[in-house]
């Protein structure tokens, strides 16, 4: 048996396999004795008529695909290993030649590891980096962990402080008429300073952010709208 690799693009490699034909005339009589029993020929009995008999009634070819499913397991697992490649597909198989008398010929097209070539990496020279962390940024990662790993904690006895985040009920009316979008229940937030930042889904930032009720508050604080009031219970954690 021969083996010839063609290199395509793309990793893909091309194996023609040539089978002596000697191996091919005996997968054809592998073929034949597999399946004699359910040929009839007249003057013979079932399963009985010679190969030479059945190959000039159905023809000369009338084992070949049979012929080529026994001799391409056969041979492929040594084929690829002749190859000296280390392939990494399934293959894919076609006839070349197929022929009583002849060389069984079949090709497989696969992919394969590609192949590395290094150039010349000895000698060169690379120049090593000075790199300076600041304690600055040493406690800024190391908050930033802090933060990741963090966890809520109920609080109820003391009021709200800067950073906590909270649980808001409110609702909103216009002349004592509640208005559509201005009550929510539980309604997540957290403050920073002296100012309310509601995670409402699809409001912008300035939309989401209240000035605290107080005398000194904002009588119009963003995104409120003038004349309107407000009620509010809040749990805090």
């Amino acid at each position: 048996m021969n083996t010839q690799v063609e290199r395509l693009e793309h990793n893909m490699v091309k194996l023609t396999v040539t089978v002596p034909a000697e191996d091919f005339a005996k997968a054809i009589t592998q073929a034949y004795n597999r399946n004699k029993k359910s040929i009839s020929l007249p003057g013979f009995r079932k399963g009985h008529a010679p190969l030479q008999m059945i190959e000039r009634m159905y023809g000369a070819g009338v084992f070949y695909e049979d012929a080529a499913n026994i001799l391409i397991p056969q041979t492929w697992p040594e084929a690829s290993k002749e190859s000296g490649l280390e392939l990494t597909s399934r293959p894919e198989f076609d006839l070349v030649q197929i022929e009583k008398g002849k060389e069984f010929i079949y090709t497989a097209t696969c992919a394969a590891r590609p192949e590395v070539k290094l150039g010349e990496y000895k000698g060169i020279q690379v120049k090593k980096a000075d790199l300076l962390v600041t304690d600055e940024e040493i406690e800024n990662e190391l908050k930033k962990e802090q933060d990741k790993n963090s966890r809520l904690v109920d609080i109820d006895d003391r009021a709200v402080e800067d950073g906590d985040t909270i649980h808001l009920d409110y609702s909103g009316s216009v002349d004592g008429e509640l208005f559509d979008g201005g009550t929510a229940h539980a309604e997540p937030g957290h403050f920073h300073g002296d100012v309310l930042h509601l995670h409402r889904p699809g409001r912008s930032e300035d939309q989401g952010r209240y000035a605290p009720a107080g005398p000194e508050a904002d009588p119009d604080p963003p995104g409120a709208g003038g004349g309107r009031e407000g009620r509010e219970d809040r749990d805090h954690g």
